[in-house]
């Protein structure tokens, strides 16, 4: 499943992508899609399994905003909150 975390800054983010990395997560920094809520420019995409995602974020003592899912359908890209 693909993942949008949304920041309140673009350094929150960098260090999130890095947390995220270091825990084997294959991830990256993209520029934050416009229906998606949030501070910064910057958010990460993450590819992970959903629990797996939230365990991390409950254990990450950073501040992490939004978690959207990517979900595409034939009308084109949605972002469902989670």
């Amino acid at each position: 499943m693909q993942f949008v975390i949304s920041f309140r800054s673009r350094s929150d983010a960098i260090a999130f992508g890095r947390y995220l990395s270091s825990n084997a997560v294959t991830n990256q920094l993209i520029n934050k899609p416009r229906t998606v809520s949030g501070s910064c420019g910057l958010a990460v995409l993450a590819n992970i399994d959903q629990n797996k995602l939230l365990g991390l974020v409950n254990s990450y003592r950073g501040r992490v905003g939004n978690i959207y899912q990517l979900l595409r359908l034939p009308s084109g890209i949605k972002y469902q909150l989670v």
